[in-house]
């Protein structure tokens, strides 16, 4: 049976979460387990424990192969906790709605699980429920977008309507877009409720902080 190759106590470049960057980590342990089931089958699993060289925390490596994989160079690796260089971050509303909120981190958990029809899905839907919950009313989406001039400017109403185009695609074809133009979505969904929510509640604590003062400027 061959084995997955060691690297007990060698050094590589992993990303590390908390660093946020490819940074050095050591092997510090390893735990080999096989199985042999005769007849040429058989498995094997080979965990190792990395820490990172800057902040000292520590990632699980799990390595699986088995006949099918080839040579034992060809084995299945996996990173627990997962390391999240590719991920959307998801950012916190203290302002935001609590059902829209859950539609974004779930819209948000989706994209990072590589559920893309399902996050296509999510966009759309919150593009439902921000009209919903900002009282424009429409016969479908597309109206409804429409009636948020006013609240939002005209140019940014009008690509709005690329969220919805995203979720009609994915649900209707089961073709969702690329992850790039995901990841893009949910930013522009962030800056979004960004504006609508969030930027009027920070405005007025920053006001708050200010000093009564007259305002002597001219």
């Amino acid at each position: 049976m061959p084995e997955i190759p060691s690297k007990l106590s060698r050094k590589e470049l992993v990303f590390c979460n908390h660093c946020k960057s490819e940074t050095n980590h050591v092997c510090q342990a390893e735990y080999r387990r096989e199985r042999d089931f005769g007849i040429h089958v058989w498995e094997e699993t080979l965990n190792r424990l990395w820490i990172c060289a800057g902040c000292e925390t520590a990632v699980l490596e799990i390595c699986y192969i088995h006949p099918g994989f080839g040579a034992p160079e060809n084995y299945d690796s996996q990173f627990f906790p997962r390391r999240n260089e590719h991920e959307a971050a998801e950012k916190y509303f203290q302002k935001l709605p609590a059902k829209l909120y859950k539609i974004y981190r779930e819209t948000v958990r989706a994209y990072n699980d590589g559920l893309n029809v399902l996050c296509a899905a999510g966009l759309r839907a919150l593009m439902e429920g921000i009209c919903a919950d900002k009282g424009v009313t429409g016969r479908n989406l597309k109206r409804k977008i429409n009636a948020l001039v006013g609240q939002l400017p005209a140019s940014i109403v009008s690509n709005l309507h690329s969220l919805r185009f995203i979720g009609n695609t994915a649900l209707h074809e089961l073709n969702p877009p690329s992850r790039e133009t995901l990841g893009l979505a949910i930013e522009v969904v962030g800056d979004l409720m960004n504006f609508m929510y969030e930027l009027d509640y920070k405005t007025n604590r920053l006001s708050q902080h200010l000093s009564p003062a007259k305002d002597k400027t001219k």
